[in-house]
């Protein structure tokens, strides 16, 4: 079933589809959001990864 289906798209000359001016704001807002998105797991990891171990440090070195 799967095959004779990709033959069918593969087959297909055009596609006669209208994409109306909303589309284009719900692609750039999704595009915002999936950036948001990366750009707080960029902060996640930095805090994680270099922030944390480096308080821990501060602080043994503190005690001492």
């Amino acid at each position: 079933m799967k095959r004779i289906l990709f033959m069918i798209m593969l087959l297909s000359v055009s596609a006669s589809a209208y994409i109306d001016p909303g589309t284009g704001g719900a692609i750039i807002g999704s595009g915002g959001g999936m950036l948001a998105a990366l750009i707080g797991l960029a902060g996640a990891l930095l805090l994680r990864y270099l922030i944390e171990p480096a308080k821990k440090l501060f602080a043994k070195l503190r005690k001492r």
